[in-house]
């Protein structure tokens, strides 16, 4: 990893009006604020997680991203988590990061979200998404 490549990470969280807030908490989305704040780590796998959390700004700003339905349903919540880490393939690419061993570490976080309780996608029937 290069601080090159984390500056074109912060450059695309800047182009799409977010803030990067760098911290000692851990790596996370302010959809009320619009900043991702990053912890002082970065390995590989540390870029994956922001490129993935820019993915959630992007479906913030697209609509495309109700927190209260991401806390209490878990088939919304996979389906939401699947689009960053979509998004999140794309904007490595485009920030010329390697990705290589992005589709394992994928495949490792999207499985954590399996151990919540799960609700099938047709209880979001009537509800605004």
């Amino acid at each position: 990893m290069s601080e090159d490549q984390l500056g074109k990470l912060c450059d695309i969280v800047s182009a799409l009006g977010g803030n990067v807030n760098f911290t000692a908490e851990k790596l996370c989305f302010n959809s009320e604020t619009l900043t991702i704040h990053v912890p002082f780590k970065w390995g590989l796998e540390d870029l994956y997680g922001l490129a993935h959390e820019i993915g959630h700004l992007k479906d913030h700003l697209e609509n495309e991203l109700n927190y209260d339905l991401w806390r209490n349903n878990s088939a919304y919540r996979l389906t939401v988590e699947m689009r960053a880490w979509t998004y999140s393939y794309d904007i490595l690419m485009e920030a010329g990061i390697h990705t290589s061993n992005w589709s394992n570490h994928v495949n490792q976080k999207l499985s954590s979200y399996l151990n919540f309780p799960y609700q099938s996608l047709d209880a979001l029937e009537g509800e605004a998404v």
